[in-house]
Parts: C-alpha cells; sequence; structure tokens
C-alpha cells in the first residue's frame, strides 16, 4: 500500500480560499491545469447529511482504506463551501492519465441528470480562478475528467456543465480580481512583468554562474520577460535566498555592496524585506545598473557575471543544499584533489531536486537511480553530439513519429506540450524529453529497483515475455524494431560489463536497494533469458533498450503497447528531470567530460 499523503480537510468560502492559496508555497511538483469531476455519489441533497469535517474524515477513510490510494483529488466544491482534501502543492489521485500533472476537481453533485447547481458553480468559478491565478495558467487549459483517454468515467463532470461557459465564468474573474487583464501572472512565484522601457534587454540571458544556474525561479527571470518585485511587506520568495546568497559572496569577496544578517540559524533567510532591498539598491548601484530594489535582467546579468568571474578565478560562492547543484564534490576519493566525470555527475543528480521528488505512488526515488540515469543519459548525450552519433541513439533521439500507436513521445504528445517540451525536432530535447519519461516509467515499474523481477501475477513467465529490471521491459519489445535492437543487446552480450551498477545500488547514503531470490530468477532458455540476466545486471542496457523500446513498442491507449504505466498514461513528466539533465548537458559541456564515458 502507498503511503498516504495526509489530507487538510478545511471548508472556506471563496474570499477565504484566495487568501488560503496566496500563502502556499511549491516544492518540486508543478500542476499544469486543472480536471473538473463531479462526485455523482453523494449528491448535493446528501452532501449536507453529515458536517463537513466528518465528511472530510469519511472519504478519507474511502481513498485511504477501502481504494487504497496515495491521495484523493484536491477539491471538493459544495455550493456554500470550497473544501481543500489533498494538500495543493502536492499531485493527487482522480484521473488515470493526469494524476502527476494536474489539480483534481469534484463538483458535488450527479450532474449528468440534475441541472448544475448555481452556488457550486460560483464556488468553483472562484476556486478555479484562485488557482489558475497563483499557478499562472490559461483557462483554457482546463480540462474535464470525460477528456481523460485513461478513463472509463466517459460522462464525467455530467451533460450539465458547461465547459466553454464555465471558462468564460473563470476568465471574467480573473479578469476582476486582475483589474481587466485577462493574461495571468504567474505570481506563485512572485514574479511580475518586466517593464519595457529603456534599459530593458531583448530575449533570454544564458546564467554563467552555478550558483544562480541553479535556482528554477532565476532561471525563468533570466529565459523569459519577467522580473522579481520586492513585495508591499516582508516576506518570503520564492528564488530571492538565492539572490541573498550571491549578494553575500560578492560583499565577502570583492567588497561589491552590503551583506545582509540573517540572523541566528538563518531565520531571515529567504525573505524580500528592507535590509535585502537596501543590499540589491548598494549592489545595483555599483553596478551601475538601475537602482530599483529588484531582480530584472540588468541587475540578474551584473549579479551573474561577477559571481562567474569569482568562480573562474577558483573561488566558489557560499552554496546551500537547494542551490548547489552543478558544484562538483572536492576529490573522488582517490586521495588526489581531482574530481572525475562520473563524479561531477554523480554529485548534480545526487543535489537536484528530482533526487527528493515523491513520485505518484512510490515515494522518493532509490538516490541511485537518479544518480545513475544521469550517467547514463552523460553518456548517451555525449555519444549523439560526437562527430559520428551511432544508430542507436539516433533512434533514441528522432523526433516524434506521429505514429502514437507506436511511439511514446506521440502517444504522451498533450502532456509534452503542457510541460513545454517540443519534441518536434530531432536532437538533443527529444533524447532529454525521452529520459525525462523513463524516469518515470522505472518508478511506477519498479520504484528505480535495478534488480527488479517478474511480476508474478501477470503470468509471463516464457524467456520473451518474462519482465526485467528498471522498467520491466521483456525481450519482446524488440519486435517492431527487431534487427537494431537485437543488434543493441549482442553488444552488451559480447561485453557484459556494467560500468554503472554500484551506483544503481545506492538506495541511500550507507544503504542498498534490496533484491530477493525470485528477482533473481530467469525465466525459459535462449536469448530471451540471457537478456533477463543482463537488463538486471548492467542496468545503462535496460535504459538503452528501453529507450529505443518507447520509440517504436508504446503507445496506443489500453489494451495496446508493452507498458500498462504508459498506455494509462499514468508516467509523470516532471520538470525537475528536464532540469537534471539539462545541469547534466551543461556540465559536461563545460567541464569536457565526454571522455569520461567513453
Amino acid at each position: 500500500m502507498p503511503a498516504w499523503k495526509g489530507i487538510i480537510g478545511r471548508g472556506f468560502r471563496a474570499a477565504e480560499f484566495k487568501d488560503y492559496v496566496s500563502t502556499l508555497r511549491f516544492t518540486d511538483w508543478r500542476p499544469q491545469f486543472a480536471v473538473v469531476h463531479n462526485t455523482s455519489a453523494p449528491r448535493l441533497s446528501q452532501w449536507h447529511s453529515h458536517p463537513g469535517a466528518v465528511r472530510m474524515r469519511n472519504l478519507e477513510s474511502y481513498y485511504r482504506d477501502q481504494q487504497r490510494w496515495s491521495a484523493g483529488p484536491h477539491l471538493f466544491i459544495a455550493d456554500d463551501l470550497i473544501w481543500v482534501f489533498t494538500p495543493l502543492t502536492t499531485s493527487g489521485v482522480h484521473s488515470p492519465s493526469w494524476n502527476g500533472v494536474s489539480w483534481g476537481i469534484e463538483l458535488v453533485g450527479e450532474y449528468d441528470e440534475e441541472p448544475f447547481n448555481a452556488g457550486v458553480r460560483e464556488n468553483a468559478v472562484d476556486a478555479l480562478a484562485a488557482l489558475l491565478s497563483w499557478r499562472g495558467l490559461d483557462p483554457e487549459t482546463l480540462r474535464f475528467h470525460k477528456e481523460d483517454p485513461g478513463t472509463t468515467h466517459t460522462h464525467c463532470p455530467g451533460r450539465n456543465v458547461d465547459k466553454a461557459d464555465l471558462i468564460a465564468r473563470i476568465k471574467a474573474r480573473m479578469a476582476g480580481d486582475n483589474h481587466g487583464e485577462h493574461a495571468p501572472h504567474d505570481n506563485y512565484l512572485d514574479i511580475g512583468e518586466r517593464s519595457t522601457g529603456a534599459g530593458a534587454s531583448e530575449g533570454a540571458y544564458m546564467l554563467r554562474s552555478s550558483l544562480l544556474s541553479a535556482d528554477p525561479v532565476i532561471r525563468q527571470i533570466a529565459a523569459v520577460d519577467l522580473v522579481l518585485l520586492p513585495p508591499a511587506t516582508s516576506r518570503r520568495v520564492d528564488g530571492i535566498a538565492t539572490i541573498q546568497r550571491a549578494l553575500n559572496r560578492l560583499a565577502e569577496a570583492a567588497g561589491m555592496g552590503a551583506k545582509i544578517d540573517f540572523g541566528a540559524g538563518d531565520k531571515h533567510l529567504g525573505f524580500y524585506g528592507p535590509q535585502t532591498i537596501k543590499a540589491i539598491k548598494a549592489f545595483q548601484r555599483l553596478a551601475e545598473v538601475e537602482e530599483d530594489g529588484s531582480i530584472g535582467d540588468d541587475t540578474l546579468q551584473a549579479l551573474d557575471g561577477r559571481l562567474a568571474t569569482l568562480e573562474a578565478g577558483g573561488q566558489s560562492p557560499t552554496t546551500g543544499a537547494a542551490s548547489a547543484i552543478v558544484q562538483p564534490p572536492s576529490n573522488n576519493g582517490g586521495g588526489t584533489g581531482k574530481v572525475s566525470g562520473l563524479d561531477v555527475i554523480v554529485q548534480i543528480a545526487a543535489q537536484s531536486s528530482i533526487a527528493r521528488y515523491d513520485w505518484n505512488d512510490r515515494g522518493v526515488a532509490p538516490l541511485g537511480y537518479t544518480k545513475g540515469m544521469a550517467l547514463v543519459y552523460a553518456r548517451l548525450y555525449c555519444r549523439l553530439t560526437s562527430a559520428q552519433p551511432d544508430e542507436f541513439v539516433l533512434a533514441m533521439a528522432q523526433k516524434s513519429t506521429g505514429n502514437a500507436n507506436r511511439d511514446a513521445l506521440e502517444w504522451y504528445a498533450v502532456e509534452y506540450q503542457a510541460a513545454g517540451m517540443d519534441n518536434s525536432q530531432s536532437g538533443v530535447p527529444t533524447l532529454r524529453h525521452l529520459f525525462v519519461m523513463m524516469m518515470g516509467l522505472g518508478m511506477m515499474e519498479s520504484s528505480g529497483k535495478y534488480c527488479e523481477g517478474l511480476y508474478k501475477p501477470d503470468g509471463n513467465t516464457t524467456a520473451d515475455t518474462a519482465e526485467a529490471g528498471l522498467f520491466q521491459t521483456s525481450y519482446n519489445a524488440r519486435s517492431r524494431n527487431k534487427k537494431q535492437m537485437e543488434a543493441l543487446f549482442d553488444s552488451y552480450q559480447k561485453n557484459p560489463t556494467s560500468v554503472f551498477l554500484s551506483i544503481f545500488k545506492e538506495r541511500k547514503p550507507g544503504q542498498v536497494v534490496s533484491c530477493s531470490s525470485d528477482d533473481a530468477i530467469n525465466y525459459g532458455q535462449g536469448a530471451g533469458r540471457t537478456y533477463q540476466k543482463l537488463t538486471k545486471e548492467i542496468p545503462e542496457f535496460a535504459a538503452e533498450f528501453t529507450a529505443i523500446a518507447l520509440r517504436s513498442m508504446a503507445g496506443g491507449g489500453p489494451g495496446k503497447g508493452h507498458w500498462g504505466p504508459i498506455n494509462k498514461r499514468q508516467v509523470e513528466i516532471v520538470a525537475a528531470c528536464d532540469e537534471m539533465f539539462q545541469a547534466v548537458e551543461k556540465a559536461v559541456d563545460e567541464q569536457k567530460l565526454c571522455s569520461a564515458f567513453a
């Protein structure tokens, strides 16, 4: 039974809900849209037969103890209150294809048979307007449960709920809240629009310092026309802790600006208040940029340039655990004081946010899984960007084929589009996005255990059909690309040695992944049996074989393709994976690490 994520269990009136939302902060999970359902049972008339708090406890028992899920929907919306069930900052369970990327919103009632209740509708409009504004999402992203290709609830939320009308009402509510502007601001990041007046720069800026480039909020400011604005009153603001560390580093090492005092236990770290604004203005004055206390592109470029200069001179900025994503370890354990290419990638993975991500129904991945996948990706990245990329990596990195019955990237086109991941061109981005999917697939199929054996209830015990390894891929996954995948198998069979196995074995520091005697069993005879053995002993082979198979043997919907979680769209597409793999690419390029993977 997966770990239960808990509930909030509180009811809010519309204005109270908006205030409640404004206090929340995301960590690793980023919902990309909301999915609207109706409860059907209970109906609205039945809902009020119990006090709301009792209703929440009953629903918790239903989802946790009867359904044995890790969570339920996020909101239950009645005609009087908006009830928060699953925390809004973590993924829920409500729609098979979209659990990992969306909020689940339950309208209390049976709206296939009864009219859409006006009180429920108005509370839904208020709740959705607050959520979408907070996340910076367009109301047009809204989806109904019946639109999920993996669901059997083909009428939910009911024929009497008009999607176009609901979206129009949400837009109007958001426009009223934002003084007539329909375009929502990304308020959850505390980011406002950048001035387009004199001095504003055009286009994206590529960050060079390791401290700033590790923070996703700062990267967003650098990439698009946004600015980090000081709030009206001192409070925590995403991204400001990294700016504070950067300012203090420059104040200490180069005498640029005023140092910020975080107080005992760093209690003021991350607060955007008068002391921080004063330090920003002091730096801006010395850097000869507009002295306004905000973080826009001019200030960011000046700050980044000076930090990069310090780092290039051998002085590393002071970093915390959240921002030290691309800093290598001090040595490689051999006493030489040098850092190997593998150590650099392992450190990036260990300090990435995906290493701490709570995967839907699976929890946090074994640390070795995240590290190992980063290493496998680094090696494939080097092969793809070499003068003569091999046929295997080219097959993985080819653009989306347009065949949703075979190509997992095409089958997941909507999810990739929602995540801002374009697979229309062959090359590095498509390879990276494939590995984003594979990170989620491995967690769904084996919980990141390299040695996972056959899932016995499926009864697939022949040499060709027995599932094995990280992705529970069987040898018959080669059937639509037989020549190439058998050639890959032959190349590993001739040299059955893993470079990364010791990495994949790590569960957490000081602990190893446990493998049972049943996991070690291989079924059948011949090539299929050997394949099962290799895929559990050489996880990089399991990853490469699966990567090619995903481009030819996946998709098509329930009952088709090779992997159930792919068919049902249960695999999470997580932006933090993409961020880790981009950090890997950057380290490989800047530190010329490809020789470590030769």
